[in-house]
């Protein structure tokens, strides 16, 4: 009898204390499953949005483009051309002049288009602000852009910059900065009362003396650059 009473006691205890036991035994558990799930959190991504190394290839790659397209200038035109010219107009000049100065203008600013600033009326005089005689012989301008347009100097098929003046001491001169030039003389230019000083390239005096003597634009321009061709680029 005594033993059936201490098995009930032990029974009735165990009873008492289990649900204590399984609820200490599955608290860490929970506490470790909770710490796994937050170690895998991700930050959401919305569908079809690049990212952050996309967008910054796209960056770059975009502003590579903007800086290359703003740094390209548009091809000289024929109208910019006759603008150019007559910013340079001399009264004396006759046609055949003209056409050696557009040949020089459209071969310099195809070799440098930065240094010239089109806006400057100074380089770039249009149509519309031209005065005096400008204006009146502005269709000779147009005659003879029209007719030597896309003509360039070139040796060797390479188009160089070409330096010119309205006129020199009686010769030109070639240093290290210009060394595809030939020093010519120019004694047309001797009356000019000149300085001392060094000329390179073509005299636009001795172009026109010559030419009014009976030279084509052509043989002119093989005086003062007897090295180039005039060629279609």
């Amino acid at each position: 009898m005594r033993t059936k009473v201490i098995f009930i006691i032990i029974f009735l205890l165990t009873m008492a204390f289990l649900p204590i036991i399984i609820s200490k035994c599955s608290s860490p558990q929970t506490a470790v499953t909770s710490n796994s799930t937050a170690d895998k959190t991700t930050e959401p991504v919305t569908a079809n949005e690049p990212s952050k190394s996309e967008a910054a290839v796209k960056t770059t790659t975009e502003s590579v483009a903007k800086e290359i397209s703003e740094s390209e200038k548009s091809p000289l035109t024929e109208s910019d051309l006759c603008g150019m010219v007559a910013a340079k107009y001399n009264e004396n000049y006759c046609e055949e002049t003209l056409k050696v100065l557009t040949i020089i203008l459209y071969t310099n600013y195809n070799v440098s288009p930065d240094s010239y600033d089109l806006s400057d009326i100074d380089i770039c005089l249009p149509e519309s602000k031209v005065e005096n005689s400008v204006k009146e012989n502005y269709n000779k301008i147009k005659s003879a852009v029209s007719s030597v347009y896309k003509k360039t100097l070139c040796a060797d098929g390479k188009a160089f910059y070409i330096p010119f003046c309205d006129f020199t001491n009686g010769k030109t001169s070639t240093n290290s900065e210009h060394p595809y030039l030939t020093a010519v003389a120019s004694p047309w230019d001797s009356y000019a009362n000149a300085d001392d000083g060094e000329y390179y390239g073509v005299s636009l005096n001795g172009i026109n003396y010559l030419c009014n003597d009976g030279y084509s634009y052509e043989e002119a321009l093989q005086w003062y650059l007897p090295n180039f061709k005039i060629q279609i680029l």
